[in-house]
């Protein structure tokens, strides 16, 4: 998910001859004021003339930058991959995987341990679990899929380019971006927070309209021949 990060290469200090509303930007600041704080007080004080959000976050990270024992070579918000695995009735585990970082078959199959401990307890039962993901090379080496049929994953038939008939992606993904629109993270741990909140406030309905509309995209592929694809 993108967040707001700056190039710069300096950190801009208060100093006498900063601009105004940067000035006044600083002492708020001071307060341990939000950004979204200090952006509004900025608005009430200069109206029009007060820069945007996206800069007075910008003055903030380097703000913080300036202050003793920061360390500057924390990394900047960049963008984070989300893995999530639910169903018709909840989000059973979210994974969370930082810029540079890969998923390999190793990894991936570390991943679907964690998911079938966290399935099993909540269903009761350890009989297969029917499984829908993509055609990633990590998702589809012989090693995962002989480690994940061991875990009793079986498999739906997913053909591939067909992000129209994966939920996550024609469902779940939509709304996060709709409801997250606009908003200027700061750090990883800002759009983690920001998600897992997110997550946390779905009904159950949010999942079971997920499911159906699966169902129909199915029924629609399969009345079509697999030329299907959802506008």
């Amino acid at each position: 998910m993108p967040t707001e990060q700056s190039s710069d290469a300096c950190a801009v200090c208060p100093c006498s001859h900063n601009p105004p509303a940067q000035r006044c930007k600083f002492s708020l600041s001071a307060e341990n004021l939000t950004p979204a704080e200090i952006h509004r007080r900025l608005q009430a004080a200069y109206g029009e003339n007060t820069v945007n959000r996206t800069t007075v976050n910008r003055w903030a990270i380097k703000f913080r930058e300036c202050e003793p024992g920061h360390d500057k070579t924390m990394p900047s918000a960049d963008k984070i991959l989300l893995t999530v695995f639910w169903d018709s009735q909840r989000v059973y585990m979210t994974e969370f995987l930082e810029a540079g970082n890969t998923v390999n078959s190793a990894r991936y199959i570390e991943t679907m341990k964690n998911v079938w401990q966290r399935v099993c307890p909540v269903r009761r039962s350890t009989s297969w679990i029917f499984l829908l993901h993509d055609n990633a090379r990590s998702h589809t080496a012989r090693a995962t899929i002989d480690a994940l049929e061991t875990l009793k994953f079986e498999f739906l038939s997913h053909p591939p380019y067909s992000r129209d008939l994966v939920p996550s992606d024609f469902h779940f993904s939509p709304h996060l971006k709709r409801d997250l629109k606009g908003t200027h993270f700061t750090s990883d741990d800002e759009v983690k927070q920001a998600v897992t909140l997110w997550i946390k406030q779905r009904t159950p309905e949010f999942f079971i309209d997920g499911m159906c509309k699966l169902i129909l995209r199915w029924e629609k592929c399969i009345e079509r021949q697999g030329d299907y694809a959802e506008k």
